[in-house]
């Protein structure tokens, strides 16, 4: 049996042996804010007819903007994906002239909100964002401050996006746990 062959005895062996903890077999629960930021990134990917996937160059990246790709391809929506080593203003200044109807950040991006302004964005990223807004919310999902990037705590259905305009940086959605008080390295 060959250890680089998957086949009826590697499974078996593994099946046989290999017992993970039950602490990883329990599911996690998500935290409802999480939820609802991801319902509201769905939403804006739905409405879009094409879409450019910006991920990092290493092993979480290309896992996410795989998975992303995967889920456009799913839903039938036409995307390109492009694999980065970093985020920075040269990169973004180049998204601005192709005037993509709408571009996905995964696994980056968070740390970037304040040079996203003129890009219809959506960031799905665990890294720290920037310029964390520690104000307090009138409800755990809305704030009365339009010119700040919108997160899991401050978007409101009240807020809607504008069809076919140029964004700016209150128009920015993410999904990260950072937002929520978790650590998003762990």
């Amino acid at each position: 049996m060959s250890p680089y062959k998957i086949d009826n005895d590697n499974i078996s062996f593994l099946n046989k042996h290999f017992h993970p903890p039950k602490s990883l077999l329990k599911p996690r629960l998500i935290p409802p804010l999480v939820k609802e930021a991801a319902k509201k990134v769905a939403r804006r990917l739905r409405d879009a007819s094409r879409v450019m996937i910006i991920s990092h160059i290493d092993a979480d990246g290309i896992s996410s903007g795989s998975i992303a790709s995967y889920a456009l391809d799913h839903i039938g929506i036409e995307h390109e994906i492009q694999f980065v080593k970093k985020l920075d203003e040269a990169l973004i200044a180049e998204l601005e002239e192709a005037d993509h109807e709408l571009v996905w950040f995964t696994d980056l991006g968070s740390g970037y909100t304040h040079l996203l302004g003129n890009l219809n964005v959506v960031i799905t990223d665990h890294h720290v964002p920037s310029e964390p807004d520690t104000r307090e919310a009138e409800t755990p999902l809305t704030l009365q401050t339009p010119k700040t990037p919108r997160t899991l705590f401050d978007f409101s259905e009240a807020q809607p996006v504008p069809e076919k305009t140029k964004p700016n940086t209150s128009d920015i959605l993410q999904v990260n746990p950072h937002l929520v008080g978790l650590d998003g390295s762990t």
